[in-house]
């Protein structure tokens, strides 16, 4: 499998390959063996998801993919990295 523009995302088990090591550089997010490339939210509007009944301004969806770094996708291609949070239990949504 080749990574290439709009190269479909398909989640797999941890491995050694190529296709599975990222980098975060800039707040962007590619593959290192292809430092040209950057995982790119989709340029469709986002549609609700199952839980946006509910809460239709947390859980929205859009499209990803394996697309060329580029200026044009800027906005698209920025992603921020956090530590994760230690709780336990539910995590309820604050206010309504």
């Amino acid at each position: 499998t080749e990574a290439s523009e709009g190269a479909e995302l398909i989640l797999k088990a941890c491995g050694s390959s190529a296709l599975q090591i990222w980098q975060h550089k800039n707040y962007r997010l590619g593959l290192m063996a292809h430092p040209d490339t950057c995982l790119t939210i989709g340029p469709e509007p986002s549609r609700l998801t199952r839980g946006g009944q509910r809460l239709p301004s947390k859980h929205m969806a859009r499209s990803l993919m394996l697309a060329a770094c580029s200026e044009s996708a800027f906005a698209r291609q920025l992603w921020r990295l956090e530590a994760p949070q230690n709780r336990s239990g539910a995590v309820m949504p604050f206010g309504k």
